[in-house]
């Protein structure tokens, strides 16, 4: 069961795990566990996957996998965003509720809920909706937390219903919803002395979440900063250079007819040395009887 705890700001969420239950949740998200609660970390997409989640969104290397590990005990777990704000809960079932999130929205999610990293469609959206190139896609059947900064709206547009909404604003939005990029106002003027500037125009059916307030860049670098505590950073750019290591030994390799027999290599030199050992002891030889020829004809003269 998920319950929000004070809802209106400072939200929090408690989560009743059923025994042998488990769910997923963006690093450094537990406040407190029950004593058989027990948390580790996951590379949800395996290496590549976290990789790439991790350079791209700017979420966490690791996922963090929450676990009742009791057999027949229930267990509660509470969690927080890194921002103070609201919390929304949102249950996906199937295809039809499939969820884009803008990078820092991710806050828990059931293990039969996938969150993946995916590129976004169109340029022009990726570089001036403010969402970026790169968004999570949520999908499965399960229930998903997100965090916004300040309070989250929801809105619900039908099949002739369009919204304008700022860039800076975005949650998330159905995975099957059309959106574009334009001005906030019909002239370039009226849009740069307004202050808004660009804004996403949405087109339903579908569900848009916003949030009230718009942090700036510094608010979150820290928040990265905080949460990660640069540690997703380093594991990020050591498994990038761990997978480099192995593409240039395979490149190595497949250059030097694919292996390397190194008990050749071995035989090699150990059949050198017995040679070198084998000629020596045949000059040490011819020269002895030679000398011992020589004697034996002396003594024959004399």
């Amino acid at each position: 069961m998920w319950v929000i705890l004070n809802e209106a700001s400072f939200a929090s969420l408690r989560v009743n795990l059923p025994p042998r239950s488990s769910i997923k949740t963006e690093s450094d998200a537990v406040v407190t566990m029950s004593s058989n609660i027990q948390v580790s970390g996951h590379l949800s997409g395996g290496l590549v996957g976290s990789l790439f989640r991790a350079l791209t969104t700017k979420e966490s290397f690791f996922i963090t996998i929450v676990k009742n590990t009791s057999p027949s005990r229930m267990g509660d777990v509470l969690l927080a965003p890194s921002e103070p704000g609201g919390i929304c809960l949102v249950p996906i079932n199937g295809m039809r509720d499939e969820l884009m999130l803008t990078k820092g929205s991710f806050l828990a999610c059931d293990n039969s809920v996938d969150v993946t990293t995916i590129v976004q469609r169109g340029v022009r959206n990726s570089l001036s909706s403010g969402t970026g190139f790169f968004l999570m896609k949520a999908s499965g059947r399960g229930t998903i937390a997100m965090a916004s900064y300040g309070s989250i709206h929801k809105y619900t547009l039908s099949s002739d219903e369009t919204r304008m909404i700022d860039n800076g604003h975005l949650v998330a939005w159905t995975a099957s919803m059309r959106y574009s990029t334009t001005l906030a106002s019909s002239s370039v003027w009226g849009s740069i002395s307004s202050g808004e500037g660009l804004m996403c125009r949405f087109e339903g059916p579908g569900v848009v979440y916003l949030q009230s307030h718009k942090p700036n860049q510094s608010d979150e670098d820290a928040k990265r900063r905080g949460r990660n505590g640069g540690g997703s950073h380093f594991a990020a750019c050591f498994a990038l250079l761990f997978v480099i290591v192995w593409i240039l030994i395979f490149i190595w390799m497949n250059m030097n007819g694919g292996t390397v027999n190194w008990s050749s290599s071995t035989r090699g030199r150990g059949q050198y040395y017995n040679d070198g050992y084998d000629s020596y002891n045949h000059g040490y030889n011819s020269q002895y009887n030679s000398q011992r020829r020589r004697q034996n004809m002396g003594n024959n003269e004399f």
